[in-house]
C-alpha cells in the first residue's frame, strides 16, 4: 500500500514541511514510496515506517555503489519526524515521534 493512502495527513504535514525547510526535491517521492513494514519502539514511544520505492536501482548503482544510509531529513522541529533517504537519494523510512497513534493506524489498516 503506499504511504499517501494509508497516512494521507502524515504526507501532507511532510509535504508542507519539507517546502519550508526548502526540501522541494524529496516531495515527489512521498506519493510513490510504498509501505513495506513497520515497527513500533514503545520505550521510544516511536514509529518507524520501511518504504520501498517506484525508483529502481541500475546495474552499477545496486552491485557496485550499492545502497546504504545516505541522510536523514529532521522535521522534528516541526513535526516530531525524521526522513531517511539512502546513498541514492530515495526515500527510505519515516520515523515518526510519539507514533503510537501511527502504528495504531497502520494496524488497523493491515487486518
Amino acid at each position: 500500500m503506499k504511504l499517501v493512502d494509508a497516512l494521507p495527513h502524515v504526507v501532507n504535514d511532510l509535504k508542507g514541511a519539507l517546502l519550508q525547510i526548502g526540501r522541494g526535491d524529496i516531495v515527489d517521492q512521498l506519493a510513490e514510496v510504498s509501505v513495506e513494514r513497520w515497527t513500533y519502539d514503545d520505550m521510544a514511544d516511536a514509529t518507524y515506517i520501511y518504504v520501498g520505492s517506484l525508483r529502481s536501482l541500475n546495474e552499477v548503482d545496486l552491485n557496485i555503489i550499492g545502497g546504504r544510509h545516505g541522510e536523514t531529513v529532521s522535521l522534528y522541529d516541526e513535526l516530531g519526524m525524521n526522513i531517511d533517504l539512502d546513498n541514492h537519494r530515495r526515500i527510505a523510512g519515516v520515523e515518526i515521534l510519539e507514533g503510537r497513534h501511527i502504528a495504531d493506524q497502520l494496524a488497523a489498516i493491515a487486518v
